[in-house]
């Protein structure tokens, strides 16, 4: 099951803590976005950094042949936005709201005076998981091929306890597009290597159906 970061072992507490800022800092503005209404686009400025309250937000940059290539979903208690504090100041991707959602957008002031006194360390904790997380995906691009990475998200998302007959339910119904994007990849090149998967009885699906699969093995053929 993919990792949520308010689910994260050392990080379990930043839900409490994105609720906790939304109401603390003074000039954070809770505000309502529709599914599919942009949050921020790419190239707009870098001066807010935004808590998810209810619904999920989805960010992802875009392609020159502009094909959507998927960074990262958030959910309730999860932050998002947070290269504010680099000194890039347009943004380099960007964020939509997935479902109806409600985000607290919070200034940088608010924040560096809060960051200044007991929230410093749960921030450093946030963004250290962020740097994990960006360190994992930047190692997999450079190192893996299309199929190794293909096969790490099939195993992140494999829910074992659904299994039936060897086969693990993937945790979620995904378009062939929707892993691609995710993979930083195209679609044509997820469909061939599914469909070798499950020539090879890795995998097993039909059109439209949810996608089954064989942790082990998929493990064993690993480059």
């Amino acid at each position: 099951m993919e990792l949520r970061l308010s689910e994260h072992g050392q990080c379990g507490a930043l839900t409490a803590f994105a609720r906790e800022l939304s109401v603390r800092l003074p000039h954070a503005r809770p505000l309502a976005f529709s599914a599919g209404e942009p949050i921020y686009r790419m190239g707009d400025p870098t001066d807010h950094f935004y808590l998810v309250l209810l619904g999920r937000v989805r960010t992802s940059t875009v392609g020159a042949a502009g094909q959507e290539y998927i960074l990262q979903d958030y959910g309730p208690g999860e932050a998002f936005g947070e290269l504010c504090f680099c000194e890039v100041r347009a943004r380099q991707e960007q964020a939509i709201a997935l479902n109806d959602a409600r985000v607290a957008r919070i200034g940088l002031e608010d924040l560096d005076a809060f960051a200044k006194g007991e929230g410093l360390w749960r921030l450093l904790e946030m963004f250290t998981h962020r740097l994990a997380e960006l360190e994992r995906q930047v190692h997999e691009l450079s190192t893996s091929s299309v199929r190794d990475r293909l096969i790490r998200f099939l195993l992140r998302l494999a829910d074992e306890s659904n299994e039936r007959d060897g086969l693990a339910l993937l945790n979620g119904r995904f378009t062939h597009q929707e892993i691609a994007a995710r993979i930083f990849t195209t679609r044509e090149q997820v469909s061939m290597h599914l469909a070798d998967l499950r020539r090879q009885g890795a995998v097993s699906y039909d059109r439209g159906s949810v996608i089954r699969l064989r942790p082990d093995m998929l493990q064993q053929l690993l480059s």
